[in-house]
């Protein structure tokens, strides 16, 4: 065999890329045959990994895309978490107001039954006044009639 074909021979055996042993190598045309299907192996290679950097570009393609989709929908929700913030400190102030409507509601109800209370009091009062009016005017009559006034 040619020195030649030789190297290639133990080039190809050796080589961990390409499946080859020693009877893959035997004569000259086993050798030649054994380049071309090394060739054609190495070509295949070479075609998958096209198309794995290829997939791998257009999963890059599609994760930028992504990451993008991705930040724009977290800007959407920190600004619609900014409303939901702002309506809950409206919601906290509403809350306080009302709070307060019912403390002052509670105020005035006391107010208005300390009133009630008056007035009945004020009531009793003047009817107490009234009977001692009108006892007042009877005893001044009777005492009147009895100095003789007035007839």
């Amino acid at each position: 065999m040619n020195e030649y074909l030789e190297q290639i021979a133990q080039l190809l055996v050796d080589s961990p890329d390409v499946p080859t042993d020693e009877s893959d190598v035997a004569d000259a045309v086993s050798i030649v045959q054994t380049v071309k299907n090394a060739l054609d192996y190495l070509d295949a290679a070479r075609d998958d990994n096209r198309i794995k950097r290829e997939a791998i570009a257009n999963l890059d393609t599609r994760a930028s895309a992504d990451r993008a989709l991705i930040e724009s929908l977290q800007d959407e929700l920190n600004r619609r978490d900014g409303h939901v913030t702002e309506w809950q400190a409206k919601a906290i102030a509403v809350q306080a107001k009302l709070n307060d409507a019912h403390r002052s509601i509670g105020q005035l109800e006391a107010a208005a039954e300390r009133e009630k209370h008056n007035a009945r009091r004020w009531e009793a009062e003047s009817h107490e006044w009234q009977a001692r009016y009108e006892g007042m005017e009877a005893a001044l009559r009777i005492v009147l009639e009895q100095a003789g006034v007035g007839k």
